[in-house]
């Protein structure tokens, strides 16, 4: 074989790809992901197939196979296409293009301390690339770099399909980024699905919005299915009609397929172990030019919070679509129904979950924790319990853990377990201390549980997260008193609570069916068609709470005000919800030392988690 400079390496690295890869005069890529090639190498392939930009759909080939395939093209014995054909690799310059978008949350999902990957998005986006022998696939996340900042890149030239996904606080701005993508791109098919999506009125979608199709649950299949019907001619209803859980957009008028259907557990079991794969976590990718480490790092400010404990450089799995309650300001759970009615139960086995921990260190050495993203993490006692002593035994115990659970699903031995196998850190969904006020959201716990659990758990070592609802459309004055006071007390024991103000409307949430207590805004973008009415708030149905609110968000206002003297560009969601409870105290009129209280708690946070690292 003649000599081929950087032949030996290139075909070492892509021996390992377990996806399609294209070529492109930048270099080797994986979705995103550059792929570390010589760059010679990669030019001469490109100028001796004289095309653009090729297609290679890899399968964990050898490299011996791979070496001989790239040296009968270039020595000029075969065609690329046909040297590979010969080990079962597609290559082709004439490549269907996708590209998917996440939701762009800015500052209104936690702020950006959460810049992170959108496992939706990505799950599709991996299964897509491994299921399809002639498509590329990338995805863009407005918050690592703005939309309208990537469209002059070479990596944006033509697609085939944008997918937008979607989330119900940020809609409107995810409502500007498909407007933004129709200007750019007007003959790509356009689809959209998510959560909000999949609740929301397609008419309302289809006469506001350039959209050809709304995917209902989950979207590997449907987009899978999609994509192969692109050679099809006709309208969509003919190239897409027989695709289950489609709404299309005929003449403005939706027209629905059959119901959704749900992944097997082999297909949630290989997007879950590996869609970490394809993601920019420490390596910056080609299309943002950056990583999600390194935004997060660079984003986070002056103020640590808590990373020192829980990681800089998170592994986010999610190893299950499952929660057993079905809370009346939840949209998730109604999207994860069977027919019947009943909640899908998808859930990875621990021997897996393993596997997939391993996996991620392999491919990212620099991860520091595993955050997992389960909305529920401990559904299964036997399932969590069998985990823990496998991370023990698997010598992954020393990395630091976190996890969302329900209160009713915890006790002791659950906690002495989390603890051994090095969770450091479990946030409960409460909303509420009052046992009146969660049985209206239909959380299914008590007072005498939240506080039995709070204090076993803190107790065991465990870092200890408290989500609120403080201005939920139940609560009265005298709750909402009771709620800061135990707050104040969870938190000087070392708790965190995260405070949300009011409870966010989001279309299928249970709650909406109540429509005279939901808020609306009205939306109207320059290229929309129509204006759209979005949920924002739930309205807080007691007068006296509702005038409580008002007061005591103006005087958060101003004691944050006070407090970015200290030059703090932005405050941690946790000082927020102490700026509220001292806003609340304030217009109750609680004595002076209840108010130095809260200023103290505030003080000691910032002082305690200042320029610590």
């Amino acid at each position: 074989m003649m000599k081929i400079a950087g032949l030996y390496r290139a075909s070492r690295v892509l021996a390992k790809q377990p996806a399609n890869v294209v070529l492109d005069r930048i270099g080797f890529r994986r979705g995103s992901i550059p792929l570390v090639v010589p760059p010679a190498f990669s030019q001469t392939v490109l100028d001796t197939s004289k095309a653009d930009s090729i297609l290679f759909s890899f399968r964990g080939q050898s490299a011996k196979s791979i070496r001989t395939a790239f040296g009968r093209f270039l020595s000029g014995s075969l065609s690329l296409a046909s040297s590979f054909k010969n080990i079962n690799v597609n290559v082709s310059s004439d490549f269907l293009s996708v590209l998917l978008v996440t939701p762009f949350s800015g500052d209104k999902i936690g702020g950006v301390d959460r810049i992170q990957p959108y496992k939706g998005i990505e799950r599709i986006a991996y299964y897509l690339l491994r299921n399809h022998l002639n498509l590329d696939v990338m995805v863009h996340n407005p918050d690592l770099l703005y939309s309208d900042r990537i469209f002059s890149r070479d990596e944006m030239q033509t697609f085939d399909i944008i997918g937008f996904g979607s989330l119900d606080p940020v809609f409107s701005e995810t409502a500007e980024v498909i407007l933004s993508f129709e200007k750019h791109y007007p003959k790509s098919l356009k689809v959209i699905g998510g959560i909000a999506a999949s609740h929301m009125s397609a008419k309302s979608l289809f006469a506001s919005l350039p959209l050809d199709i709304v995917v209902k649950g989950f979207g590997e299949n449907p987009m899978l299915a999609i994509v192969r019907r692109l050679g099809r001619s006709g309208d969509l209803l003919s190239r897409f009609g027989d695709i289950p859980g489609l709404v299309l957009n005929v003449d403005k008028n939706p027209v629905i397929t059959s119901p959704p259907g749900h992944l097997s557990y082999d297909q949630f079991r290989t997007v879950v172990m590996g869609d970490f794969e394809d993601v920019p976590l420490g390596t910056d990718d080609r299309l943002h030019q950056r990583s999600y480490w390194k935004k997060t790092v660079e984003h986070r400010g002056s103020v640590r919070r808590f990373s020192n404990e829980i990681g800089y450089y998170p592994i986010r799995l999610g190893t299950s679509d499952y929660c057993r309650r079905t809370c009346v300001f939840c949209s998730a759970a109604p999207v994860h129904k069977v027919p019947r009615g009943a909640l899908l139960r998808i859930e990875l086995e621990p021997e897996d979950i393993i596997m997939t921990m391993k996996r991620a260190i392999k491919n990212n050495p620099q991860a520091d924790s595993f955050h997992f993203d389960d909305d529920d993490f401990i559904t299964s006692r036997k399932r969590i319990i069998k985990l823990c002593k496998l991370i023990v035994k698997a010598g992954l115990a020393h990395y630091p853990k976190l996890c969302k659970s329900r209160i009713d699903e915890v006790d002791e031995e659950i906690l002495l377990a989390l603890k051994k196998a090095g969770f450091v850190f479990i946030s409960y969904g409460i909303e509420s201390f009052s046992d009146r006020v969660l049985k209206k959201m239909a959380k299914g716990i008590t007072f005498q549980q939240i506080q039995l659990v709070l204090d076993k758990t803190l107790e065991a070592g465990l870092m200890t997260g408290i989500n609120l609802m403080l201005f939920n459309p139940f609560t009265t004055v005298a709750e909402v008193d009771f709620d800061v006071r135990q707050a104040v007390h969870y938190f000087k024991k070392g708790a965190f609570v995260f405070v949300n103000s009011r409870m966010e409307a989001y279309h299928g949430a249970p709650i909406m069916k109540r429509n005279s207590w939901i808020q609306f805004k009205q939306v109207f973008h320059p290229g929309m068609d129509a204006p759209m009415d979005l949920p924002t708030y739930v309205t807080i149905q007691d007068d006296a709470a509702a005038g409580l609110f008002e007061k005591a968000q103006a005087e958060q206002n101003g004691f944050l005000n006070k407090l970015s003297l200290l030059g703090l560009k932005q405050f941690p969601f946790l000082v927020k919800g102490l700026a509220l409870f001292y806003g609340i105290y304030s217009v109750l009129g609680k004595p002076a030392e209840q108010l130095d209280e809260i200023q103290n708690l505030i003080i000691d946070y910032l002082g305690a988690n200042l320029k610590v690292r």
